[in-house]
């Protein structure tokens, strides 16, 4: 006796049954939650945007730690302090002798009546004939030479003095003179003259040196100066044509500026 026979199988699971489409609606695939979709696309936003809030932060950062280095100023070391110059010791006679003595910087120049000046420290040797003026406490000495001493131009000096009052001591051991008070510029002097004759000999001698010291009140600029001139010349005569070797000298300061 035969079997029963079994119907068409089935579609295996997972696959569509064959034929024709059934009747009637379908089943949907279920649908996935719009909340679940806009909270996933918010968080990704967020990280996003965290991301990028970050990156700008780590550059700003960087550019201004950057900008302040470049922005700064470097700071220079402090500059030591030059020096402050010297004075120069010889100003002061200079200005209370701008026609006497040279006007330009060192201590050589052009004098009164194109006498070459040279100025001399204390210790240096004056070239002067008076042992009461080269012994005497002088701190600075102008000696302004000319080649040819005469009537129309002499060499002089010019002697500084720690004091009006050193100066005046050195006026009080000069020699026996005719002192003579004078105004010269505003400025109050005495000019002192004597005369130192030749040694005697078996000739007389027809000529003299005169020397000559003008000193200042104490009261001025000038009061611890001394000025100093000597010159040889005619000895006084009466019946000689020319001046003595004094008046000559007398002429000489008296027409000399300051």
């Amino acid at each position: 006796m035969a079997g029963p026979i079994n119907g068409p199988s089935g579609p295996p699971p997972g696959y569509p049954p064959h034929g024709p489409n059934p009747v009637g609606p379908q089943p949907v695939p279920p649908r996935r939650s719009l909340a679940g979709l806009f909270g996933a696309l918010a968080l990704g936003l967020v990280v996003v945007v965290a991301v990028a809030v970050g990156a700008v932060v780590v550059l700003a950062s960087r550019s201004d730690s950057g900008g302040d280095t470049a922005a700064a100023p470097a700071t220079a070391p402090p500059r030591a302090a030059s020096p402050a110059p010297a004075p120069d010791p010889l100003a002061a006679s200079r200005r209370a002798f701008p026609r006497l003595l040279p006007q330009e910087p060192g201590s050589i120049g052009e004098g009164y009546e194109d006498a070459t000046c040279y100025a001399e420290k204390r210790g240096d040797r004056l070239n002067i004939d008076e042992d009461v003026l080269t012994s005497s406490p002088w701190i600075l000495a102008w000696e302004c030479r000319r080649d040819v001493d005469n009537p129309f131009g002499m060499s002089y000096t010019i002697l500084e003095y720690q004091s009006a009052a050193a100066a005046r001591s050195v006026v009080d051991t000069l020699p026996a003179n005719a002192a003579t008070p004078g105004r010269k510029s505003g400025v109050p002097f005495t000019q002192h003259l004597w005369i130192r004759a030749d040694p005697p000999g078996p000739v007389p001698s027809h000529y003299y040196t005169a020397k000559l010291v003008v000193s200042f009140s104490g009261e001025t600029t000038h009061g611890n100066y001394l000025v100093y001139a000597s010159h040889r010349g005619p000895a006084r005569d009466a019946q000689a044509p020319v001046a003595p070797a004094e008046a000559e000298l007398a002429d000489w300061w008296t027409t000399a500026p300051l």
